[in-house]
């Protein structure tokens, strides 16, 4: 198995950066949600938790491409996740209904064995945040619009390697349209093709 780390990834309509190489830049790419089932209990005491949907918010540390011998390949992000378990603590609703963020109570450091910090890349959505003036720990969650719904390959700065860079999709070649003068064109009966402000010329065609 062999493995790559890259600083830029497109995928699902996004292009996310690595929280080192986001730094300094205008744009915020480094932000990451997902959506997952989790299990829930209302209290200490209960036994029985329940499974629902629940939101995580964190930043892309790393992106790590696994190859399995050019038999298949994985891209995984590992994230800096804020704590979304423990209510209030990572994650909270301020009193306009807004999501906030806290990234000093992380879900975990992901350095122990038992930590979770690793998602698969097409399981990401991009959002990004932005301080709260007030409480400058918390942070608003928005979400990201995709620039586009074809992947078009991940923009390369200047002063950005192409290795830099990683690309899932080879670009398509674009269909090309049978113009033979063969096939009849259709045109609207009331449209006039004809101009009868200036004098016509007649062209002899080559051959």
């Amino acid at each position: 198995m062999m493995v790559k780390k890259y600083n830029s990834y497109s995928v699902n309509g996004y292009t996310f950066h690595t929280r080192g190489y986001a730094e300094g830049k205008a744009t915020q790419c480094d932000a990451v949600a997902l959506v997952a089932k989790t299990s829930s209990f209302s209290s200490s005491k209960d036994n029985n938790p329940f499974i629902g949907d629940v939101a995580y918010y964190g930043r892309i540390v790393e992106i790590i491409e696994l190859n399995y011998s050019n038999t298949g390949h994985v891209v995984l992000f590992k994230c800096d996740w804020v704590d979304s378990v423990h209510q209030g603590r990572g994650v909270r609703k301020n009193k306009f209904g807004t999501t906030q963020v806290n990234f000093n109570n992380l879900l975990n450091s992901g350095n122990d064995v038992f930590d979770e910090p690793f998602i698969l890349a097409t399981q990401a959505t991009q959002v990004y945040y932005v301080q709260d003036l007030f409480d400058t720990d918390w942070y608003a969650v928005l979400d990201a619009t995709p620039r586009d719904y074809f992947d078009m390959g991940a923009r390369i700065d200047d002063n950005e390697d192409e290795n830099d860079s990683y690309n899932p999709t080879e670009p398509q070649p674009l269909p090309i349209e049978n113009l033979s003068n063969d096939i009849p064109i259709d045109h609207d009966e009331d449209e006039n093709w004809i101009r009868n402000d200036i004098d016509g010329t007649t062209v002899d065609l080559l051959r």
